[in-house]
């Protein structure tokens, strides 16, 4: 019966037993506490592969998420290079025009001008505060058709967010787009 038992036994259970050279009297009468620790060793054996199954799963889903986001990772510095590329292109052609572009916000402050625009501005001054009424007068002073350009600024006024573009007249024949 023992005997029997014997082979049933959980593997690291018999192990020790036999190391520590346990009679066989002895494992016969405790035959019951050794079956319940022989299958709290099975039982742990079983809890541990469900565990390391489970790791093995989540490994698994990290390492294919990994591999999206890696391969997201490449997509995006590769259409970041194509945006700084197409930047840069746009931006030569901004600087090379031959008309003089300039960029403001909402809030009336310049953004951006190229510099043909930058040239044509010696004569007014144009900075962050250039929408004060006291550069709009020397700006109106200097234009050929001053009520043109009151009228784009009473449209702009009315409706901020709107686009203004078109030509400015100065009195020296200079035009500004």
């Amino acid at each position: 019966n023992y005997d029997s038992f014997r082979g049933l036994m959980h593997k690291l259970l018999a192990r020790q037993l036999k190391r520590r050279k346990a009679a066989d009297s002895w494992m016969q009468e405790g035959q019951r506490a050794l079956s319940d620790i022989s299958d709290a060793y099975s039982d742990f054996d079983r809890e541990k592969d469900l565990v390391e199954r489970s790791l093995d799963l989540v490994s698994e889903e990290l390492n294919k998420r990994n591999q999206v986001l890696k391969s997201k990772l490449i997509q995006l510095e590769e259409t970041h290079t194509q945006l700084a590329n197409s930047l840069s292109v746009l931006n030569s052609i901004f600087d090379s025009t031959g008309e003089g572009i300039v960029a403001f916000n909402r809030q009336g402050r310049l953004l951006r001008s190229n510099s043909v625009a930058v040239n044509v501005s010696k004569q007014l001054i144009f900075s962050d505060s250039f929408t004060t009424a006291k550069t709009l007068r020397r700006v109106i002073r200097l234009l050929k058709y001053p009520h043109r350009f009151s009228k784009q600024l009473k449209r702009l006024k009315a409706k901020p967010e709107g686009d203004v573009f078109g030509n400015l007249e100065f009195n020296n024949g200079q035009i500004f787009e």
